[in-house]
């Protein structure tokens, strides 16, 4: 705020006197038009803006921001000079220094105006700490959040004694005290604004910096895995449900050296998203969840070639619930069709439980009876019991359109309890239900999975809602909301307190050699990933190469051989050294994504290194042992710093050519 009222002085000054401030109106020209490309396509001038090469590089409307922000901030910097030259020329014209009251009540505004930004740290800190209590605690931090009113009134205040401060300092004549206290007042402003906008809209995220270099539980399991060989991959449900007592999310969990193939969202190459679900997203998928049904799959390799070893599943939303009749539900819905005689498999519960909660609805079911069964449900303890039972349409379930005026007439069961209904519109007249049962399970167990088959000749069964809870506690905490169960290569290694880490019987190495290779297109190459692709891929003994067929000669007759080696003698984020060894031509197959940037020379000889996989890096090895050597360039950067060289000359120029004008 105070940055924008002395950006808006200089504004106004410039304004009343055009020709002498012909630079202020370049910036607040420049500010203007960032604050026009951050209203998007509110205006026409976003759609103008999207033609213009460079400009249009920026992904979203808001990161015109950079350019509104400098600007303003650059507008402050005349502001407050325009602002102390008035007040200089004022205390002059009323030939008078400024009184020691004057320099006492300077003094004073500035132990407020620090005072009141120190209360909100003090304040600010307070909260985190409640909140952090609350989280331990398994409880909402909602309720400790700071109202904007509120923060708008803490911001006036401290605005207004900052503007004071500031002008009673520029009634002082010109001594050390006063640039002290100018510095210190506008230092603190910077530090103190800027925390105080953090501290309201980032919490629970703005937490002290031991907070995050904790070391959780998850983290120390996996310390005993070498990092450059293992990958993990951190599985969040829930990102605003951030506690480092359990896991680190993946964005942190490098602070700890761990390598994790979620990696930061935001920097998400494209042919990495293309290899998960394709969706553009802030958030790596959720395994528990996920938004594309293939990544369940057991023909799905994305996580093996990429040398991910542990999937740390944090499941930390199945807290999150809703209650209806005295049942509780899990909050998401999983969206699951089962086809006639499909079956799926959900996780279990980490405490003792002796309820199953479903919300479901049928579909092509005209014809089946009442009470008639459509499904078998089989609970698996943990101590390798079973319990099963079935699921009856009308009672536990019902067609989805069972209010269609053509279907209402000839449907041969009623209706089951409604858990919500979904009103129709112009072409849809009746209402879509979703239905809700209890199965009691007639004891109290830890369940390990559990099964539901659809035993229907002809009807669908659509999931939407599992979970399982104890109904004698009655405690939103002791609900554990199913997700699909990963497949069977995926073996439990460690499960505290909703925090699972699965070890992945598929992973491949970091670096390996294969001596088969073929050349696919790069759309090919993804469905084989993905297990998609009429193709079976084998990516232990087959390299999928985007790169001409020639090179490929004599890649294609030799068996895989375990004498082939390859080993990282050396790993850097931006250069790795790799010894390999075979009695035939070989593929080596680097687990690293393949980004524009990265150079290899094999014995010191440069080299092409070719998109492997879709995602990875190959190089094509004759036979014997080579040292293969990669290195990242970064282009961009390089690029980046001659234009900075560039500019910085220009500048430095028009400061001398200013200079030389000024002397003469």
């Amino acid at each position: 705020m105070l940055t924008g009222l002395l950006a808006l002085a200089a504004a106004v000054t410039a304004l009343r006197s055009p020709p002498t401030h012909r630079r202020v109106l370049f910036w607040l020209g420049l500010a203007l038009l960032g604050w026009l490309l951050m209203l998007g396509d509110h205006t026409p001038l976003y759609r103008l803006a999207f033609h213009i090469p460079v400009v249009n590089r920026f992904r979203l409307p808001w990161r015109h921001t950079f350019e509104w922000s400098f600007a303003v901030s650059v507008l402050s910097g005349f502001g407050f000079d325009f602002a102390q030259s008035w007040f200089s020329k004022a205390s002059r014209r009323a030939h008078q220094p400024a009184s020691k009251s004057s320099v006492l009540l300077a003094l004073g505004l500035f132990v407020g105006f620090i005072g009141v930004g120190i209360g909100w740290w003090i304040a600010s800190g307070l909260r985190v700490a409640a909140g952090e209590a609350l989280l331990v605690a398994g409880e909402s931090t909602q309720f400790i959040r700071l109202s904007q009113s509120s923060w708008i009134v803490w911001e006036a205040c401290f605005t207004l004694l900052a503007l004071l401060t500031l002008v009673y300092c520029w009634q002082i004549k010109p001594s050390r005290l006063r640039g002290m206290l100018l510095a210190t007042t506008v230092s603190a402003a910077c530090c103190l604004e800027g925390f105080m906008l953090v501290s309201v809209w980032w919490f629970p995220y703005a937490k002290s910096a031991e907070y995050f270099q904790t070391i959780s539980p998850t983290a120390q399991f996996l310390k005993q895995y070498a990092p450059e060989q293992n990958r993990i991959y951190t599985s969040l449900a829930d990102y605003s449900a951030l506690n480092n007592r359990l896991t680190e999310p993946h964005n942190l969990s490098a602070l700890h050296g761990f390598h994790n193939a979620a990696g930061y969202e935001p920097l998400m190459p494209d042919k990495y998203r293309q290899a998960f679900d394709g969706r553009w997203s802030f958030f790596t998928p959720w395994f528990g969840a996920p938004g594309d049904s293939q990544i369940l799959s057991p023909d799905w390799q994305v996580l093996d070639i990429l040398n991910t070893r542990f999937l740390v599943e944090y499941s930390a939303s199945a807290t999150k619930t809703i209650e209806k009749a005295g049942v509780f539900f899990a909050a998401h819905d999983i969206a699951i069709t089962l086809e006639p005689k499909a079956s799926i498999t959900f996780t279990g519960s980490a405490a003792a439980v002796n309820s199953l909660s479903l919300v479901s609805a049928l579909a092509n079911s005209g014809e089946m009876a009442q009470a008639e069964s459509f499904a078998r449900v089989t609970v698996h303890t943990v101590d390798g019991r079973t319990i099963e039972r079935s699921l009856k349409a009308g009672l536990d379930s019902s067609e989805w359109a069972h209010e269609r005026a053509d279907v209402k007439p000839h449907i041969k069961h009623g209706l089951a309890p409604v858990f919500d209904s979904i009103p129709g519109n112009d072409q849809n007249s009746f209402s879509a239900n979703r239905y809700w049962s209890r199965i009691k399970l007639g004891e109290k167990a830890v369940v390990d999975r559990v099964e539901i088959t659809n035993i229907a000749e002809h009807a669908s069964l659509i999931l939407t809602k599992a979970a399982l809870y104890d109904s004698s506690k009655r405690e939103p905490s002791q609900v554990f909301a199913l997700t699909q169960r990963l497949p069977d290569h995926w073996r439990k290694q460690y499960d505290w307190e909703g925090v699972q880490i699965y070890e992945n019987q598929h992973v491949l190495p970091r670096v390996w050699l294969t001596t088969r290779a073929e050349t696919v297109t790069s759309n090919e190459a993804l469905r084989r990933i993905r297990g998609q692709s009429k193709t079976a891929f084998n990516p232990r003994t087959t390299a999928l190469l985007e790169a001409p067929p020639e090179l490929l000669r004599g890649l294609e007759n030799f068996e895989s051989s375990t004498e082939a080696q390859a080993q990282i003698t050396n790993y850097e984020s931006n250069h790795l050294l790799i010894e390999t060894s075979s009695a035939h031509q070989t593929i080596l197959v680097v687990s690293e994504m393949n980004y524009p940037g990265w150079e290899a020379k094999v014995d010191g000889q440069q080299t092409n290194i070719w998109t492997t996989n879709y995602l990875l890096r190959g190089v094509i090895l004759p036979a014997g042992k080579h040292r293969v050597e990669m290195r990242y360039t970064a282009p961009a950067a390089r690029n980046g710093g001659i234009l900075s060289v560039l500019s910085l000359l220009i500048l430095t120029g028009l400061f001398l050519t200013g200079r030389r004008r000024q002397l003469s």
